[in-house]
C-alpha cells in the first residue's frame, strides 16, 4: 500500500511527496442527454455522442434515449444521422418509436444511437452516435501530465500492444502536474505554479503555443508541490485549480481565462491538507476532504464565494482521499473502504455515511464514476463496482483488474473502457467489468502526474 505522508497542524506545511493522482474529475457522463430508464413518456431525442459502439438491445441507452418501460405514451423520433468511425466509432443513429408498441427491435452492433425503435413508452433514439458505454472515438486523444512535460496519443481507439506518443504539446516548460480540459479549451499547471492555457485541444501538438499563461503570482497559496494530485476539475464554466500544499482556487468563466486573470476565490482550511474538492451545483457546496483531523468539510455559496474561504461545516469526520459525485451521491475512498453518502445535495451537515464499501477493498486512494460504475485506484489495482447509484454497505467488487505496481494516477473510465496509470505506463482495458482485456499500454517516459482522455 503506499505510504501517505499527514503533516499536521498549521506550522507543518511543508508539502507532501505524492506518486498518486481526477477526479475527481471529474465526475459525470462522457454522454448528452439522459436515459429514461424507468419508461413511462418516452423522453426526447438527446445531442449528437461523439461515437460508440451499440449497447443494449430492445433496452437501448443512448444519448437523449431511454430504456424501452411498461408506460403508454410514445417516445417521441430522435434526430437521425451518421457517427464517426467503423465498429468502435459508430454508425447510424437508433431512431425513436413514433407510437407506443412493442417491445423495440435492437440496433446492430456498431450502430451509434442505441435506443430502442419503438417500444412501450420506449425512449427516443439518440441524435447521432454514442450512447453510454460505447468505445472512444477513433478521434479520441490521450494527454499524460508528466515530469518531463505533456505527451499525446492521436487515435487512440485504435492502438494496440505497446504504444509510444505521437507527439508532445508544444509551448509548455516544467513538469506537467494537472490536466483539465472543457473539450475546446486545456488547461495544463506546471510545478513552477503557472496554468497554460490551450485553445482546441483536439489539434494541439509540438507546434501548439499558449494562448495565455496565468504566472504563479495569480495563486496565493504556498507550496509547489501538488497535495491535492488529480483533483482538479471543471464544473460548467467553473475551474477548480487544487494546487499547493492543499487548496483550491476558482476560476470563473474559464473559455474567457486571460494571463491577467485571478481566482475569484479560494477553498482553504487553517492546515490546509485539501486532498480533494467535489462540487454540487444544485446545493452550491464544495465537499473537500481535509485529512489532517477534520474530515470532510462543507464550503456554501460557493456561486457567491470570493477571497479566501474556509468552510463552514462537516460533512463527517471520516478522514477520506479523493472523492467525486455522480447520481447525487459522495463518494470518498478512505484506505480500507469506500464510503458514500446519497441525496448529497440535500445532506445536512453531520451525516453518517449511507453505505460503506470494505469488502475486498484495501487500500483506496481515488474513485471515479461514468455510466453507474465506479472505479475505485488502488496501490496495484483496480475495482470495479456497477450499479454504483445502488450499492448497500457489504457490496463486493464486480471486478477486480491488477494493474501492477506503481499507481501514478487515478484511473478513469471513458466510454466503456478503462484508462489505469501504473509504473509502466497507462493500461487500457476493453469491456472492464467482462473480460478486462488489456488492448494497449501507452508508455510514458518520466513520472506520470495526471491523465485526460478526450472522447
Amino acid at each position: 500500500m503506499m505510504n501517505r505522508t499527514v503533516v499536521c497542524g498549521p506550522a507543518s506545511k511543508s508539502g507532501v511527496a505524492l506518486a498518486t493522482l481526477l477526479f475527481a474529475f471529474a465526475c459525470g457522463s462522457d454522454k448528452p442527454g439522459t436515459s429514461n430508464p424507468d419508461g413511462g413518456a418516452g423522453g426526447g431525442g438527446g445531442a449528437a455522442g461523439s461515437g460508440g459502439k451499440a449497447q443494449g438491445g430492445a433496452a437501448g441507452t443512448s444519448a437523449g434515449g431511454g430504456k424501452a418501460g411498461i408506460g403508454t405514451d410514445a417516445g417521441a423520433a430522435g434526430e437521425g444521422g451518421t457517427a464517426d468511425g467503423g465498429d468502435d466509432g459508430g454508425g447510424l443513429a437508433g431512431s425513436g418509436g413514433a407510437s407506443a408498441g412493442t417491445s423495440g427491435a435492437a440496433p446492430v452492433s456498431g450502430a451509434g444511437g442505441t435506443g430502442a425503435a419503438g417500444g412501450v413508452g420506449g425512449g427516443a433514439g439518440g441524435a447521432g452516435g454514442g450512447g453510454a458505454g460505447g468505445a472512444p472515438t477513433a478521434s479520441a486523444r490521450v494527454f499524460a501530465a508528466t515530469s518531463n512535460g505533456v505527451a499525446i496519443w492521436n487515435n487512440i481507439a485504435t492502438a494496440s500492444g505497446t504504444t509510444a506518443p505521437d507527439t508532445t504539446l508544444g509551448g509548455f516548460s516544467g513538469q506537467a502536474l494537472v490536466l483539465v480540459s472543457s473539450g475546446t479549451r486545456l488547461a495544463v499547471y506546471n510545478d513552477a505554479r503557472s496554468i497554460y492555457l490551450y485553445d482546441n485541444p483536439a489539434t494541439l501538438s509540438a507546434a501548439s503555443t499558449p494562448v495565455a499563461i496565468i504566472p504563479a503570482t495569480a495563486l496565493t497559496g504556498g507550496g509547489a508541490a501538488l497535495f491535492s494530485q488529480g483533483a482538479s476539475s471543471i464544473v460548467g464554466s467553473n475551474f477548480f485549480l487544487g494546487y499547493g500544499n492543499g487548496r483550491f482556487a476558482l476560476f470563473r468563466n474559464f473559455a474567457t481565462l486571460s494571463a491577467s486573470s485571478l481566482p475569484s476565490a479560494e477553498f482553504t482550511h487553517v492546515n490546509e491538507q485539501l486532498t480533494s474538492a467535489s462540487y454540487e451545483p444544485t446545493s452550491d457546496r464544495l465537499f473537500a476532504s481535509q485529512v489532517s483531523g477534520s474530515g470532510v468539510v462543507i464550503f456554501t455559496a460557493v456561486s457567491a464565494a470570493s477571497g479566501p474561504v474556509t468552510p463552514a461545516a462537516q460533512l463527517s469526520p471520516l478522514s477520506i482521499w479523493g472523492s467525486c459525485i455522480g447520481a447525487n451521491s459522495l463518494y470518498g475512498a478512505s484506505d480500507a473502504a469506500v464510503h458514500v453518502w446519497r441525496g448529497i445535495s440535500t445532506k445536512p451537515a453531520g451525516s453518517a455515511p449511507d453505505a460503506t464499501l470494505s469488502d475486498g477493498v484495501s487500500g483506496a486512494l481515488y474513485v471515479a464514476i461514468d455510466n453507474d460504475t465506479l472505479a475505485v485506484s488502488e496501490f496495484t489495482d483496480v475495482l470495479l463496482y456497477s450499479g454504483a447509484g445502488s450499492l448497500t454497505t457489504g457490496a463486493h467488487p464486480s471486478k477486480t483488474i491488477a494493474t501492477g505496481s506503481g499507481l501514478s494516477a487515478p484511473a478513469k473510465l471513458v466510454r466503456g473502457e478503462l484508462f489505469a496509470p501504473h509504473a509502466g505506463g497507462i493500461g487500457i482495458y476493453s469491456t472492464p467489468l467482462a473480460t478486462a482485456s488489456l488492448r494497449a499500454t501507452l508508455t510514458v517516459t518520466g513520472t506520470l502526474k495526471d491523465l485526460l482522455v478526450l472522447p
